[in-house]
């Protein structure tokens, strides 16, 4: 028998898978053929070698690993817009100073004869009409209406610091710290929730009125911004922020 057909053989004959008759004639060529010997004990010798095969399979671990990496790429791609509206629709950017406009007016208040409050424009007006009620404790009050030039604006962080100047409760200069913010909102939404911000605060030495811009910090005595507003000829003056006082 010759080498190539017993080499094809060889498979057949490890298995003992040919007739008696083919085994033995294989098995004799094998005994004065050292090539086709050597090529049937390396065959038995890997057939021998144990393979290791994994005690549990789990088709769907890849798919799952698959569906955890989507499911985190979708939340921090949500959480990015989120912050993305946040900024620009929620918390906006602070207003340069020259975006800022201040509208200040005064009036003037005091108490009648029988505990009443009464209010006029101008001080000639109530000296007059206290005059007529017997009035006491006059006292002026400074207006400030903030007007943003941006396509939607909001005050920020509004605070009132109170600085006692005499034992009398109502005698306290009043420290107001605004910010102002440009957000990216529909006309329509905005002017109805952020249209403008005012104050009001009576007229007392040493109170301030300070507004955090871009660009710095503000800060005007409320007495000054009262004595430009009543030299006006109508009464209102008008100052941009970051202005200084004539």
């Amino acid at each position: 028998m010759k080498c190539h057909v017993v080499q094809d053989l060889l498979p057949l004959y490890a298995e003992q898978l040919i007739s008696a008759e083919t085994a033995a004639d294989v098995q004799a060529h094998l005994a004065h053929c050292e090539h086709c010997a050597g090529l049937y004990r390396t065959a038995n010798q890997h057939a021998a070698d144990p393979i290791a095969v994994p005690e549990t399979i789990d088709p769907m671990k890849a798919m799952r690993r698959r569906s955890r990496m989507h499911a985190l790429l979708a939340a921090a791609v949500s959480a990015w817009f989120i912050c993305l509206f946040y900024i620009f629709c929620g918390h906006g950017f602070l207003l340069r100073s020259d975006r800022i406009h201040m509208e200040i007016s005064t009036m003037w208040q005091y108490y009648t004869h029988d505990g009443g409050l009464r209010r006029t424009d101008t001080l000639a007006e109530a000296e007059a009409a206290m005059t007529e009620d017997r009035g006491r404790d006059l006292q002026e009050f400074v207006m400030i209406v903030y007007h943003g030039d941006c396509l939607a604006w909001r005050t920020d962080g509004f605070n009132t610091f109170y600085a006692r100047q005499t034992d009398a409760p109502d005698n306290r200069a009043m420290l107001k710290v605004h910010a102002f913010y440009a957000t990216f909102l529909p006309n329509s939404l905005h002017r109805s929730l952020w249209a403008r911000s005012s104050c009001g605060s009576p007229l007392v030495d040493g109170s301030t009125e300070t507004i955090r811009c871009k660009d710095g910090i503000f800060t005007y005595d409320v007495a000054q911004l009262a004595a430009l507003a009543d030299s006006s000829p109508d009464g209102i003056a008008h100052l941009t922020v970051g202005e200084k006082l004539p």
